[in-house]
């Protein structure tokens, strides 16, 4: 499996995390992308912060490729090695979407 996973910022705002597969002048190919979702709550010590990883497209199609205009990718950034060991285990959770 590449190790080399990518959070890519949307003009929609939304973050997703994915494999890069390719590059082109005016597209971006994505592979397993997962949308990261924060959580806010309210502790006794104060506020806590949550990550959740969850389908992104796949919710509406059976892809697992996909590509996407350079014009509506923000930024595209290496994912921490947390981020992506985290993003390997949901990705094993979510039945047919794991990389081989």
């Amino acid at each position: 499996m590449n190790k080399n996973y990518s959070v890519v910022k949307l003009m929609n705002g939304e973050n997703i995390i994915c494999n890069v597969t390719n590059t082109f002048d005016d597209t971006i190919e994505v592979e397993a992308p997962l949308k990261l979702e924060s959580h806010s709550r309210l502790t006794k010590e104060g506020v806590a912060e949550s990550l959740s990883l969850v389908r992104w497209m796949q919710p509406f199609c059976d892809q697992k490729k996909f590509t996407l205009s350079k014009h509506t990718v923000i930024i595209n950034v290496p994912a921490s090695i947390g981020l992506g060991k985290y993003y390997e285990f949901i990705l094993k959770k979510i039945d047919g979407l794991e990389m081989i």
